[in-house]
């Protein structure tokens, strides 16, 4: 399975958005694509015995619910600290490593949740609530090309190049409010694009756009 597939379904299950703000959690390493996942190795803490493991069994996605990349790194060398010989090791032999922690710990029926369940609980409620966005989002994503100026320039959305995981070339971000979303989608739609996939992010539904075969 592709790795952007396998994190999309992490992401849905680990909801990454509900970790502590101090925390490092998601998609840590990740190969240049394309990149397809074979076996998944899961891990409380990801050390370098662990990472040996890995390499014997063959594993390019390893599972580890403690981030093994917190603070950042300042460089990435095989002589200094642990854990920047980790992910010069991950990238050269092409793992990805995704953590999930408090983002697992914090969701309905999550760790926390499990922890309480041996106890006859009167009542539970979180010590930090999460916010969540008053009005949801939704983010279109397509390759540029000539027509994405148009496109963008037509429309009043917010607009950020970016680079999507996993594709060549450069994409266009539009953001606009979810209840406006058909009307972007039919002018979308009106210049040859086609919607390809959905993923809900936060509170942020991306829409990604398929460049038409014509290239036109």
């Amino acid at each position: 399975m592709d790795l952007r597939q396998v994190v999309r379904i992490l992401n849905h299950f680990c909801v990454p958005h509900l970790a502590d703000t101090w925390d490092n959690v998601g998609l840590l390493v990740q190969p240049s694509a394309p990149f397809a996942v074979s076996r998944i190795l899961v891990t409380n803490d990801l050390t370098e015995p662990v990472l040996s493991e890995a390499l014997k069994l063959e594993t390019n996605l390893i599972l580890s619910y403690h981030p093994p990349v917190f603070s950042p790194l300042k460089r990435i060398t095989t002589d200094c600290h642990w854990k920047e010989r980790l992910v010069v090791t991950c990238l050269e032999n092409r793992i990805a490593v995704y953590s999930p922690h408090t983002g697992l710990d914090a969701k309905v029926n999550g760790v926390n949740d499990w922890l309480l369940s041996p106890f006859d609980l009167v009542s539970k409620k979180p010590i930090t609530p999460i916010p969540y966005a008053k009005e949801s989002m939704t983010r279109l994503t397509f390759p540029f090309t000539d027509s994405a100026g148009q496109f963008c320039i037509t429309h009043p959305s917010s607009v950020s190049a970016a680079r999507l995981p996993g594709r060549d070339g450069s994409t266009v971000s539009i953001t606009c409010s979810t209840a406006n979303m058909t009307t972007v989608m039919k002018q979308a739609m009106d210049m040859g694009f086609s919607a390809m996939e959905t993923e809900t992010v936060q509170a942020v539904i991306v829409v990604y756009l398929l460049i038409p075969e014509d290239g036109q």
